[in-house]
């Protein structure tokens, strides 16, 4: 707005087939696009990307010429978060991942195999997830199955999802269970229990994506203060010191 422009915002729902369609359609409404973490596969996104020109992504990379990109570092942000709960004497771990085409959370699953290189003694078990609210909350049952202590939430409405659904078990966060985050939305801070989690710079994000596209569309050089961004860790009172270790729950 302080530049005289509009956005439009189109959403694909995580319907990947859509998103071509919908980068292209968007394109041809406007001077440049932003694509935010698309879950296109490396080959569309490398065939499409000259089309869209000018572009910028966040999240993803492309071998396409004079397409900036901008990069969350989600593998140091989720060790972050794995060494925050061994720190409170939790040495069984589980990640709720996130969609399968999700670049995000192919950088999170390198980042837990350094981690789980660096501490063999912590047991860390991968569950299939998703990214909404729905797929925490109906994560419970294989949560706890895995005798976990300690789970990390692809983001965090999942996060919230899953301590709703223990909740409803009569399980206390943290007591019983610690539940992690990722993202650090808004609504966060204000769970019950607030949510521990790691902060992404999204308003740097967005400002920075902007500099870069109107440097694109006007044509000017820009110098870009960097291109990788470190998740915040922000402990709140969602994580506490690890029980006694569980015994699996089989039901």
């Amino acid at each position: 707005a302080q530049d005289s422009y509009r956005v439009l915002i189109a959403d694909s729902f995580e319907v990947s087939s859509e998103e071509a369609i919908l980068a292209g359609e968007a394109r041809r409404r406007c001077d440049g696009l932003v694509l935010c973490a698309p879950r296109m596969s490396d080959a569309e996104l490398e065939e499409i990307a000259p089309s869209l020109h000018p572009l910028v992504l966040i999240n993803r990379t492309t071998a396409a010429a004079g397409v900036p990109s901008l990069v969350v570092d989600y593998g140091q942000g989720v060790q972050d978060i794995a060494e925050h709960l061994v720190d409170l004497g939790h040495t069984r771990l589980a990640f709720l991942a996130g969609p399968p085409r999700s670049a995000s959370n192919g950088l999170r699953l390198q980042g837990l195999e350094s981690f789980k290189a660096a501490h063999p003694q912590v047991e860390v078990t991968m569950l299939e997830g998703g990214s909404d609210f729905d797929t925490g909350h109906g994560a419970v049952d294989a949560v706890l199955e895995s005798g976990a202590t300690g789970i990390l939430a692809f983001n965090d409405l999942v996060a919230m999802g899953l301590m709703s659904g223990l909740h409803e078990r009569g399980l206390d966060v943290p007591g019983d269970i610690s539940v992690t985050g990722f993202d650090d939305i808004p609504f966060a801070k204000y769970t019950t229990p607030a949510l521990t989690t790691a902060a992404v710079p999204i308003t740097e994000l967005g400002e920075q994506a902007w500099q870069q596209l109107r440097a694109l569309i006007r044509k000017e050089e820009n110098e870009a203060p960097g291109s990788r961004y470190q998740p915040r860790l922000e402990v709140r009172s969602s994580t506490g010191p690890a029980k006694a270790p569980r015994t699996a729950v089989h039901g």
